[in-house]
Formats: C-alpha cells, sequence, structure tokens
C-alpha cells in the first residue's frame, strides 16, 4: 500500500512538472522516446517506474534527482512549497491561505464544542483538511481566469462557514450549540460543498494547461492532447 501512495506522488510531481511547461502527454513523449501510453501510467502511479526512465523523464521537465537525509526533508519540501506558491498569482496564495486558516480553525472546532453539534462536522473540517497539501502543489496551475475565480469563491464560501463555526466567543458558550443547530448544520454543508468544489477544480488544474483550465464538470478524459 504505502509503495503505490509513493508511486502515486512520484507520479503526480511528474504531471505537475509537464503542466507547468503546458505540455501534453503526446509532447512529452516525442521529447523522451517514452510512449504516450507509458507516460499515462507512470503518472497515475500504474507503473514501477525504472530509474533510467525516471532520469529521462526529469532531464526534460527540468528536475533533479538526488538522495536526500530523510531528516532534511520537511524542509526541503518547505523549499518546494515556497517555489511553487512564487510561481502562483498572489491572490491565488492569498486565497490559498485563507482556505488553510480556516481549516485549522474548522479543525480545532471539531475536537472543541462543536464536537458533538453534528454528526459530519468531524468529518467534513478532516476532509477539508485534506485538501490542503494538494492544493498548494497545484498552486501555481490557477492562473487561468475561471479558476481564480473558482478558487476565491471556494475561499469566501469557507471564510463564511468558520465565521459561525469557529468563532472563539461562540465555542466559549455551550448553549449555542443548543440555540444554533440550524445554523451550526447550515454551515457544515457550506464547508462540505466548497470542499467538494475544492476536489474539482484542483482535479481540473492537473488534467488541464494552465490556460486552458475550464470547469470540472466539461472535462473530456486526458487522452495527451
Amino acid at each position: 500500500m504505502r509503495r503505490r501512495v509513493q508511486l502515486e506522488t512520484l507520479g503526480e510531481r511528474l504531471r505537475e512538472a509537464r503542466l507547468a511547461k503546458g505540455w501534453s502527454q503526446r509532447e512529452l513523449s516525442g521529447k523522451s522516446g517514452l510512449t504516450q501510453a507509458n507516460i499515462s501510467k507512470i503518472e497515475t502511479g500504474q507503473v514501477d517506474l525504472q530509474v533510467s526512465s525516471l532520469l529521462e523523464l526529469a532531464r526534460f521537465l527540468d528536475l533533479e534527482l538526488t538522495l536526500a537525509p530523510r531528516q532534511a526533508m520537511p524542509a526541503i519540501e518547505a523549499i518546494i512549497r515556497d517555489t511553487k506558491a512564487a510561481l502562483a498569482p498572489p491572490r491565488v496564495v492569498n486565497d490559498i491561505a485563507r482556505i488553510t486558516e480556516a481549516s485549522r480553525a474548522l479543525s480545532q472546532s471539531a475536537n472543541g464544542a462543536l464536537a458533538e453539534a453534528n454528526a459530519d462536522m468531524r468529518e467534513t473540517a478532516e476532509r477539508l483538511a485534506d485538501q490542503i497539501a494538494p492544493l498548494n502543489r497545484v498552486a501555481s496551475s490557477f492562473k487561468a481566469p475561471f479558476a481564480a475565480r473558482e478558487l476565491a469563491r471556494i475561499a469566501d464560501q469557507v471564510a463564511s462557514a468558520q465565521k459561525v463555526l469557529a468563532n472563539p466567543a461562540v465555542q466559549a458558550q455551550l448553549d449555542f450549540v443548543q440555540k444554533n443547530g440550524k445554523s451550526i448544520d447550515a454551515a457544515i454543508r457550506r464547508v462540505s460543498d466548497a470542499t467538494w468544489a475544492l476536489v474539482a477544480l484542483r482535479n481540473a488544474a492537473m488534467h488541464s494547461a494552465p490556460d486552458e483550465l475550464r470547469p470540472a464538470y466539461t472535462l473530456d478524459d486526458e487522452d495527451g492532447a
């Protein structure tokens, strides 16, 4: 299981690098000599990539392979996140920061005074938290007008729910849950809807070139075009 996750993560990083260059799978195939079908399987973690093939793909995608101490990985990953964030528009970086801040506050609420308010509260907060790291990895892909607007809408929706679910003054009042059940339920639904929209937007960013990003419900299965 762990090996499969590692292969999927590696494939996702290679895919991000390809999309950052604006290349289709077919174009990368022509440059690297690997078949498009093989590239597709690599990007989705379906094959155990040989080192020689990985080196070849990395060379064309301007990536470097290195063996680093495991203890250094947090610092390395932080540098990578900062580099990617620098490539993203300031508005996108700000909206991702808003979603991240709201996610932290909601996670605290899910384990605090509102833990028993709604059976879906904790699951909803966890689902949103799970999207933060993948969201940061594709931040530079949200340059298209649609993507930026949709991300801003999602950030507004999550922030609106946060005002109800993560207000410190509210959490201190235990009777708030009893008096505001409907408001809490509605806010949790907003977070849930926003999370699914975030998943769709992230998937759209991963499946489209940066200048071709469009609503997820219109996407066709990628054939490398």
